[in-house]
């Protein structure tokens, strides 16, 4: 059985490097504002009953925001779960990749859909 080690790594807040009016440098922590480039959009992908009867609704919400730090558009796309005992984005689903690749990403899905169609899986 392979066991894998844990390695603790403590993340610092760089400061960003600004010029005040006399050109004398100074620092300026890094916002952590990530706000969209427009609004969210969503589907419904998924609706199911619990065993307890609850409704539960999942969506898929995706989205365009850039990285403070680099500047470089981003698309995201993340869970969104609806239901009596909980309603919010699901930890740990979340896909996201540079918006350069969006074309990419849209041939993969339209080749899935094909291999689908021709393999009759429904």
């Amino acid at each position: 059985m392979l066991k894998i080690k844990k390695k603790t790594v403590s993340l610092k807040e760089v400061p960003k490097q600004r010029k005040d009016s006399e050109g004398n440098a100074k620092y300026k922590s890094l916002s952590d504002d990530y706000t969209p480039e427009f609004e969210p959009q969503r589907i419904l992908v998924r609706e199911y009953k619990t065993q307890g009867g609850d409704d539960v609704k999942q969506y898929l919400v995706g989205k365009v925001q850039r990285f403070a730090d680099l500047g470089l558009p981003y698309v995201f796309l993340q869970l969104y779960k609806e239901s009596a005992k909980y309603t919010g984005f699901e930890k740990g689903k979340t896909v996201y990749f540079p918006l350069e690749m969006l074309y990419d990403v849209q041939d993969l899905l339209t080749s899935i859909s094909e291999t689908c169609d021709r393999l009759k899986i429904e």
